[in-house]
């Protein structure tokens, strides 16, 4: 089979009101074609869905505080990092415990990334790019590749300046 399950599917930053800043898909519903971009909207919409009625929940266990879903394939686990509320789509090994703790990492890159202005989506819209390089480091193909900060930051700053 060419579907790999020991992965991260879906990873999706959205805002408070539910309007998705970023999303990456690692699995089919990567492909480039109109019936799969509707598709990955009816999945971000159903994520919003199921979840939405938690957010507050989330603000109130505090910096860090995950939830954890099951659907009984595949886990989603997420978390308000500032204003801004990430997912992490994963099966199998990449079960909630591997997920929360990418989740924790890439809060942690995200905090340090925008710690001049905070995590929020004004900051987050002004380092985008960066943000974009951190997650291509930290994940290859759906496989979690890198979660040490210093490594991400030194890689992407690489690549960065290697366009320059």
């Amino acid at each position: 089979s060419l579907v790999h399950d020991n992965m991260i599917h879906h990873i999706m930053i959205c805002n408070t009101q539910g309007n998705v800043i970023y999303s990456q898909f690692y699995d089919a519903l990567s492909a480039d074609d109109e019936n799969t971009r509707t598709l990955r909207f009816l999945s971000e919409q159903k994520l919003y869905d199921r979840t939405h009625a938690t957010w507050s929940s989330l603000s109130s266990g505090g910096e860090g505080h995950h939830q954890v879903e099951y659907d009984g394939q595949r886990y989603t686990v997420y978390a308000m990092i500032g204003d801004l509320v990430i997912f992490v789509v994963g099966s199998d090994e990449c079960d909630e415990l591997i997920l929360s703790d990418f989740l924790s990492s890439f809060a942690e890159c995200l905090k340090m990334l925008l710690k001049q202005r905070g995590v929020n989506e004004a900051s987050l819209m002004d380092q985008y790019h960066k943000m974009v390089l951190y997650l291509d480091e930290m994940v290859k193909k759906g496989v979690i590749d890198q979660t040490q900060y210093d490594a991400i930051y030194n890689n992407s700053h690489l690549k960065h300046e290697g366009k320059a």
